[in-house]
């Protein structure tokens, strides 16, 4: 094996490997800081979130919810990206449902689902969204929240009941066709599920439709 050319290359080059090694070095330490301070940052935010939902639970007790709200807004706006920012707004979109102010519940169920990191955080979020629009009467805005959800990589497990609710929403509409055929889609979809295709065969019955026979 001819090792002159490779030590040749080495001396000839030596400013040029120290430098690249250096840069590796260099990126593998900020990495570490970076990925250390994130991790602090994190953990602080899951502390501010702990005494935040303690002034909020007190808060919501004596219906001041606007009051719980500042508590876990102070974590979503101090924290924001962390998963304690993401669960600060979703808990005040709870509060804002539980207490009928549908309108903030929207708001905060938008930064919530904004703020998402992860595939099963944003389909929770944006379904909730749906809740809140369709429960404020926001019904066409609530079936493009209800798609979002739909859209999201892994909402299978959640689509029958989105399904459902998507029907729901132009039933309020007052767009039938579109209701009856989402309806007669769960019946085939969810045949197996009795509770689903049960509801949806009852509620397309009002519509003057026949039960769909499984495939």
């Amino acid at each position: 094996m001819n090792t002159k050319g490779l030590e040749d290359f080495f001396v000839d080059n030596w400013k040029a490997v120290a430098g690249a090694i250096a840069a590796v070095v260099v990126l593998i330490a900020g990495y570490a800081i970076w990925n250390e301070m994130h991790q602090a940052r994190e953990a602080r935010a899951t502390d501010a979130l702990y005494d935040a939902q303690k002034i909020a639970r007190a808060a919501a007790e004596q219906k001041k919810i606007p009051e719980a709200d500042a508590a876990l807004q102070k974590v979503s706006n101090e924290f924001s990206g962390t998963r304690a920012a993401f669960e600060a707004s979703l808990q005040a979109g709870d509060l804002y449902m539980d207490a009928g102010t549908y309108p903030q519940a929207v708001e905060r169920y938008d930064q919530a689902a904004k703020g998402a990191k992860d595939a099963f955080s944003r389909i929770l979020a944006r379904y909730n969204l749906g809740i809140a629009k369709e429960s404020a009467g926001q019904f066409q805005e609530a079936v493009a929240a209800y798609d979002d959800a739909l859209n999201t990589n892994g909402s299978d497990f959640l689509k029958p009941e989105i399904m459902m609710a998507q029907a729901r929403c132009y039933e309020a509409l007052n767009q039938a066709p579109k209701a009856l055929s989402i309806y007669q889609e769960v019946q085939k979809t969810y045949a197996g599920n009795t509770y689903y295709s049960g509801a949806a065969a009852g509620f397309a019955s009002k519509l003057g439709a026949a039960p769909v026979a499984a495939q």
